[in-house]
């Protein structure tokens, strides 16, 4: 079966657009992360503590706000230690900022994430119920 030009262009179009950002964040250093894990190499200069940088850029990359929060992306402080030691120079501490702001709008987070991550010491204040 064959689809008619006008349709193969739309879903051309709608595809270029789809690769061009991640899901839902409008930033394509997500997409642009080649998974070569140099972030997590900065894990113990973090700040943070946040021991797999790289988990995280995943997640921006799928809008994955539990897995954001659970790799503990709410706990970044953006210092841009990742992002220096980045060889794609992609900007990194933008990317999680993106996420903590999605992450902090209302009603975001599930109750249940928002329960665990509160227990596990993953969530500040802002977040209690």
């Amino acid at each position: 079966m064959q689809l008619p030009a006008a349709a193969t262009l739309v879903a051309g179009a709608t595809l270029a657009a789809r690769l061009g950002t991640p899901l839902g964040l409008g930033t394509a250093d997500a997409l642009a992360c080649a998974s070569c894990r140099a972030c997590d190499a900065t894990g113990d200069r973090c700040p943070g503590e946040i021991p797999r940088i790289s988990e995280m850029v995943a997640a921006a990359h799928t809008g994955d706000l539990a897995r954001f929060v659970l790799h503990r992306g709410l706990l970044c402080v953006r210092c841009e230690n990742c992002s220096a030691a980045c060889p794609a120079n992609l900007d990194l501490t933008r990317l999680f900022g993106a996420m903590q702001a999605r992450a902090r709008a209302a009603d975001a987070l599930d109750p249940g994430l928002r329960r665990a991550a509160l227990a596990q010491g993953l969530l500040g204040p802002e977040f209690s119920p």
